[in-house]
Parts: C-alpha cells; structure tokens; sequence
C-alpha cells in the first residue's frame, strides 16, 4: 500500500528495491531503456503506458496489494467536475474473415511496439502483402493497452500530403472550425494523448513521413503503426517487413502437410466462400500448392485466383497461370518479382472477365473511398450493373465496405486506372463522376437546414473522397464552375464535419480559376461560401469583405434571396465584433426581404439573429417576441433541430429578466426539441442553457449536472469548442464551490482547445475565467496579467463586449487593492463603453458593481440594468 503523499515513481523504486534489482536489471527485464525507468521513478513520467505498469509488475511480481497501488498511481486524475476517465476509444475496421498464419509476425510486432524506444513502426511489403490486415489483427491485440485506445486511418484515397493532418484530424474527431492548422490542432490534441495511431497506405503520400514522424517526436504518448510499400526514410522509424505466407515446396506436400500451409488454408478459405461445395483433397492439393506458390504466397493474388474456383478447377487454373506469366513477366522484368506477380494476378483476373464486366471495373476506378449502387450506376452510363458489380464482388477485385457500399483494395485500383487511361476513357468517366457528386450535393443543400440533417451528415462524409476527386478533377480541367457549385452547396456540412481550412482553400483556388466563364449566379453562391469558410475560420476581416462583393452582386443581379442571406452573414460579423447598430441594419433589411419571400426557415434564422442582438442590448421584451417568431416559423419549417435555438433564447431572456421557472421551462424544452430532433450538438447546447438556468435559481445540483450532460454530449458529437465551453461553465460551478485548483485545471483544458481551433473570442472569456480564478486564491499579480492579456486580445479582434468585461474585471481588482482613482477610471471607460453599444449588465456583474461603487462613490449610469 502507498504511503501518504507516494507517487508512482516512489511505489516503483521501492518495489525494486525490495526485488534486490538495480534499474539496470528491471530496465533488461521489462525490455524498457534504463532512462525509461530513472524516470519513472524521479517523476518525470507520471503517466506511464499500460503495457510498461504491465511489463514491471510481471517482472517485480509483487504482492497483489501493491500491484493494485502501482495501477491506481498510474491512472490519471478525473475528467470534468468527477467524470471518470473513459474508457479506451478504438476505432478499427473489424474485417470478416479470420487472418491466416501470422502468429509469428504477430507477436514480433506486438513486442516492439511494448518496446519503450519505439515510437514509429513501419509495416513494408509489396502491395497485396496483407500489411493492412497484419496492422489491423496486431492494433486490435494492443488497442486496450493504451489508454486512448487506437484509431484506424486510411490513406488511400488521398493523393495531397497536405491533406494528411485534416485526414488524421477527422479520424480522431478534431474539428477544425477555427484559424489554427490541422498541424496545430493535432499537436494540441495528441500532446498528452497516449494512443496507438494506424496509418495505412502512408506510401500515397509519402511526402508526408516527416511530418508523422515530426507528429510522433512532439507527442511522448503517441505510438504510430504505418504500412507502406517503401520505408518513410525519416529519423526514429523501425521497419519490419511483411513477407509473403509460408508455401510448401513441391517435394514437401506429403511430409510437410501442404494442407496445413497457410497460404494453401487462405486459397481453402476463399474458394469456400465462392464455391461452398469446394473441397481441398489429395486430388486438387498438388495444383493448389502450386498455385500459391506460382503466386509468390501474396495474400490477395491468393484470393483473387482462389474467387475463379466457380470457373475453373484447380488443375485447370494452374495451367493459365504458369502460361500467363511466362508470358507477361518477360515485359515487366525491370519490376520487383512479387510486384510483377501482382499486378500480373489482377490483370489475370480481369481478362477472366466478360468485356462488360472490363469496362465496369475500369469505371470503378474513379471512385475515391467507395461507392454505391446509384452512384455506380450514374457514373457507368445507364443500364444494369448488378451482375456486373456480382461479378466484380464474387471475383474479389470488388470488396463490400458495410451493408450498402463498396470499395476496391488501392492496389486493385490502381491496375483498374491504368486500364482507365488505356482505354482512353478517362475523361469521360471523370467528367460523370463529378457530375454524379454535383447532383448530390443539389439534393443535399436542402436537407442540411432541415430535420433529415444528422442522415445526410453522414451521407456525405462517406462521400467526402469522391467529392474531394470531383473538386480536384474540376479544378485540373479548368471546369471550376462544377467545383464552386459542389462547395457552395455543401459549406454548411463541411462547416459542420470541420473541413472548414480546407474548404476555403479549394474554393479560393476555384474562385481564382479563368479556364472557364463562370456565370454571376454561381459566383455569387461561391462568394457567400468563400465567406462563411471565412468567418467560421474566425477571419472576420476576410469574411467581411468577401461578404460585401457578395452583396454587391447580388444586388447587381437584382436577387433579392442572395441580397438577404449575405445580410444575415455580415449581421454575424457585427454582432460577433459588438457593433449592434450596424448588425440591426442589416437584419431589419434582410428581415424585410425574407417576409416577401416566403422561406420560413430563413426568416426563422434571421429573426433568431435579430433577438440575440436585442438580448445583447438589453431590450428583453423584443428578444422575447422575435424568439418565439423564429420558434413558429422554425416549427412550420419543419426544422426541429433549429426550433431548439430559440428556445434556448428564450431561456436565457427569462434567466435576465429573473423569471427563473420560465427559464427552467424553456430550457427543459429546448432539450426536448434537440432530443426529437436527435442533434447532439443541440442537445447539448440546450442543456448548457438548461445549466444557466438552474445557476441562476440556486439549483446547484442540477447547475452540475446539466453542465456535465452537456460536456458528456458534445464529447460524443465531436464538437471540440462545445466540449471548452462546457469545460469553463464546469470550471465556474468548481470556483463558485471554493475549489480554484479544480476550476484552474478544467480552464486551462478549455484555453488549450479553444487556442488550438481559433476561437479567440472564447479564449478572451476563458482568459478572464482564469484571472476570476487567480484572484479568489488571493494571486492577484496573475489575476491582473490574465484580465490585461484578455483585454489586449479583445481589442485586437474589435470585440467590445470582452473590452468591458476586461475593464470591469480590472477596475474590481483595484477596488480589491484599494487603489480607487483607478478603479474609477476604468469604471468611467467600461461605463462609456456599455452606453455606445447598449451593452447590459448581468445579474452578476450588477452585485459586483454595486459593491465596488459604494466604496468609491460611482453611481450607475441611467439605463444600465
């Protein structure tokens, strides 16, 4: 048992110690670095991987006491307000066959990943090796002995390097909706993350290896397992090559037992799958050995010989085989041997195929990440392709990727586009597959406004390969215009999914585009997008004035739907940067127009809008009717997941105006509309309000615990600045409780996540949460630099309501140090301030200035409630 105040490292020294073992010896032992176990036992790592606490306690074999004492100091402190820490998240494909004679490789790879010195494994061979199934088999082995568990990543519809980190981003649900890089929100992210990270088919972007291994070095806990073709070549990777399965030779079937291969059990398994009656017997095993061996033993030139079975026997296969490659290997002998094997398998099978069936995989190969029946059927140009893609499948030069999609391996793709190019087809299909992906994304736009949301959501990240190829095909041929459409249609959902850097970097290409004329119409919609990617990248500036050649435009064009929705963006500019006079302009004229037009949905919005700035301005009567307009129009819209907004609106309005069981009401219904609707985001966005709610009726307790479904919901929606904001209200409930050590944490955890996406706005609060926090524990030096380092940076983004709050915060802690002539004066600039934009106290911030005005004789400004 650990004494008082005993950390990991002393628990471990003792233990050795006691074991009669110099670090040396436990270091030899466990199969870790003797610097891995000094610093364990210093403290410097006080976060050990699972596998190391695993690897001593089986060396030292202590008593069962104290090996429960070493797990306990080993685990890390509780999440959020006492959420017990979760378990490890791993995000692996499960494949549907079982893997074949890989024990060996198997427990080699396992041992050096438990290796402390090894931080980047690289899994090499030749295409159709079986890297991706041995890295799968071996992750899902090692998953649980890491405490984040292990995320699967496939490479192989990317052909950018740069897209590799938002790749990643996505795979680990990091949304980028802020001005930071991928680069930098994954840094942020992994820093203390301890995870075991599966990068398949690195070799597509091989140019990315320095930034994985930059990515490995800069987070300690991180382990990253890649499969290549090639080593990365980059400092700190280990390489293991992935050899071919075991094939007897031919004088070894009888002693050997060639049945017991193997690669002579993965051909058994697969011709069973294609022909149930098929049989492996004295009679076939001969020419099946053979085969596997004419095959070099590579796992999928297996599979795909043993899929003919239903055409031809064993025997009978043999004999095309060996004619077949004595023929092609003879021009291709500058080629790796288990290369040419390969591709000479595939193009074995594909001339196997009736010319129909050639043609439909060769169009197949301009899918990027799958595809499914109707969009197989757009592309290959009219009439039936079941049997085809039957055929594709029963063959496996086809694969099923869930219920309803398909995909081809990437080395059987990359056979099927050289035959595209071949053939001279190339254009042709591309030009229908981003046709195809420009449909849907017309069919989509609709539906991302309305309650069909959450399914087209996920609809169209399955697709987001095939549309990142229709983007990279319509800027390559100079067709921008079907690129600018795709983007314009779908920037709420890539806002949404977090390809928001992304995003705007294709559609300032495409915008810049000249090989085609693109209509006013289209450029219009472009604009507005190129400006949404703009303010939900926090770049106001650029957002504004994207915005106003918009409206230009649009005013140009006379399009009156146009004219208001760039109204309603620019509004969201002003209101975000606090000029309320200028953002009620622009939405009493977008309000206008959308009455004339009839969309309830975007009136619903507008009008939303419009009450938040009253809110802001202190004008509660009118915050409360345009909520419940908004509500009216939202519900008749049909929208479910928007009507949750006004109601939280409305929760709030009552929370001002001190009507609490109103407020508690609304916030209950608002959770009831995101619940129906079934928004997570929503959901606990309503419960945030919900919490707001419950605090200001002294309802501690439920304060809590609304605050923590809501941290617990945006967790699992993957909405990161949700996560912070949620973080910082539990940080207030821990300060408010007298527990400043707690609330410090949970606010430096929100800071880093909200520095890590961009969003300074929310920083500012968070900086002056902290100063909040530093001066309840008396460090009022700190307390002063927090509020002065959130001020500056509310200055800089033109954010008036945050310039106040700074001043107030200030003037408050000069009245604490009894220096009053500057507690006036900064109470005279945060007055001015209030009075220029209308700006109201809460009923916090009316108790603290109450307080400090009676001492240094201010009296409230008229007006300010």
């Amino acid at each position: 048992m650990a004494a008082r105040g005993e950390l990991f490292g002393d628990v471990l020294r003792r233990l050795r110690l006691a074991a009669g073992l110099t670090q040396e010896e436990l270091a030899e032992r466990a199969g870790m670095s003797v610097r891995s176990i000094s610093d364990l036992e210093r403290g410097r790592n006080r976060s050990p991987y699972r596998a190391t606490v695993q690897r001593v306690i089986d060396v030292l074999q202590p008593a069962e006491e104290d090996a429960a004492t070493l797990w306990t100091l080993a685990v890390r402190r509780k999440g959020p307000a006492g959420l017990a820490p979760p378990a490890p998240v791993i995000r692996l494909p499960h494949p549907l066959t079982p893997i074949l004679g890989r024990e060996q490789e198997t427990g080699a790879i396992l041992h050096l990943l438990r290796w402390e010195g090894v931080r980047l494994l690289i899994l090499t061979g030749p295409g159709g090796v079986g890297k991706t199934r041995l890295a799968l088999h071996v992750a899902a082995q090692a998953a649980e002995e890491f405490a984040g568990g292990a995320t699967f990543v496939s490479l192989a519809t990317i052909t950018d390097p740069a897209l590799v980190p938002t790749t990643l981003a996505a795979a680990l649900g990091i949304r980028l909706t802020g001005s930071a890089t991928a680069e930098q929100a994954l840094l942020t992210h992994l820093t203390d993350q301890e995870l075991l990270l599966v990068l398949d088919n690195l070799e597509q972007v091989r140019h990315a290896g320095p930034f994985v291994a930059e990515l490995v070095s800069a987070c300690p806990r991180l382990k990253a397992l890649v499969t290549s073709r090639t080593p990365l070549q980059v400092r700190g990777e280990q390489q293991f090559e992935v050899s071919p399965l075991w094939v007897p030779a031919a004088d070894q079937l009888a002693a050997a037992g060639a049945d017991r291969s193997p690669a002579v059990a993965l051909f058994r398994q697969r011709a069973h799958a294609a022909l149930p009656g098929f049989v492996l017997d004295d009679g076939n095993l001969p020419a099946v050995a053979a085969i596997c061996r004419h095959l070099d033993g590579i796992p999928l030139a297996i599979e795909l010989a043993a899929a003919q079975v239903k055409l031809l026997s064993p025997t009978a296969m043999l004999a095309r085989l060996a004619d077949r490659f004595a023929l092609l290997s003879t021009g291709s002998a500058d080629a790796p041997a288990r290369q040419r094997t390969m591709r000479d398998t595939i193009a074995w099978s594909y001339d196997l195929l009736e010319p129909a069936h050639q043609t439909l995989f060769r169009t197949l190969a301009v899918f990027a990440g799958g595809f499914d029946m109707p969009a197989v059927e757009a592309v290959a140009g009219g009439g039936t392709v079941l049997d085809g893609l039957r055929a594709l499948v029963e063959q496996s030069l086809v694969t099923r990727q869930g219920k309803d999609r398909f995909t081809l391996l990437e080395t059987v793709r990359a056979y099927a586009v050289e035959q595209l190019e071949a053939a001279g087809e190339s254009q042709t299909v591309r030009e229908r597959h981003a046709a195809y992906y420009l449909r849907l994304a017309g069919e989509a736009e609709p539906q991302l406004t309305g309650s069909e949301l959450a399914s087209w959501q996920e609809q169209l990240e399955a697709e987001l390969g095939n549309i990142r190829a229709a983007l990279a095909w319509s800027e390559e041929s100079g067709q921008v215009e079907i690129g600018l459409r795709i983007l314009a249609a779908l920037w709420r959902a890539w806002v949404a999914r977090g390809h928001v850097a992304e995003g705007r970097d294709r559609i300032r290409r495409l915008l810049a585009g000249r090989e085609q004329r693109v209509s006013s119409w289209v450029r219009g919609r472009a604009l507005f997008a190129a400006g949404a990617f703009a303010y939900y990248a926090g770049d106001y500036p650029a957002a504004k004035e994207t915005w106003e050649e918009c409206l230009e435009l649009w005013r140009e064009l006379d399009d009156p739907a146009g004219i208001a929705l760039t109204l309603n963006g620019l509004a969201s500019v002003a209101t975000d940067q606090g000029r309320h006079d200028i953002s009620v302009a622009y939405l009493d004229e977008c309000i206008g127009i959308r009455r004339g037009l009839g969309d309830a949905y975007a009136l619903g919005t507008s009008l939303h809008n419009r009450a938040t700035v009253a809110r802001y301005q202190g004008e509660y009567r009118l915050a409360q009717e345009l909520y419940r307009e908004s509500l009216e129009l939202y519900r008749s819209a049909g929208a479910d997941a928007a009507s949750g907004m006004p109601l939280g609106g409305l929760a709030a309005v009552s929370t001002e105006l001190g009507d609490y069981d109103s407020a508690l009401t609304y916030g209950e219904e608002a959770v009831a509309a995101f619940r129906h609707s079934g928004s997570l985001p929503g959901l606990a966005l309503a419960y945030l309000h919900l919490g707001g709610a419950a605090a200001a009726v002294g309802d501690h307790a439920g304060e809590r615990a609304a605050f923590e479904k809501g941290f617990q919901l945006f967790r699992d929606a993957g909405v990161r600045e949700g996560m912070a904001n949620a973080r910082l209200n539990l940080a207030r409930c821990e300060l408010d409780d007298g527990n400043p050590d707690e609330a410090r944490t949970l606010c430096h955890e929100a800071l880093d996540v909200l520095r890590e996406i961009g969003h300074r706005r929310s920083m500012v609060g968070a900086l002056f949460l902290l100063g909040d926090i530093d001066q309840a524990d008396n460090r009022m030096e700190r307390a002063a630099r927090r509020y002065a380092e959130g001020l500056a940076m509310a200055r800089e983004l033109g954010y008036p309501r945050g310039e106040i709050q700074g001043l107030e915060r200030l003037a408050h802690l000069a009245c604490v140090r009894v220096e009053l002539s500057e507690a006036r004066l900064l109470y005279g600039k945060a007055s001015k301030l209030r009075i220029a934009i209308g700006m109201p106290m809460s009923a916090r911030e009316v108790a603290t200035y109450e307080e400090d005005t009676a001492a240094i004789g201010i009296v409230r400004p008229a007006g300010q409630t």
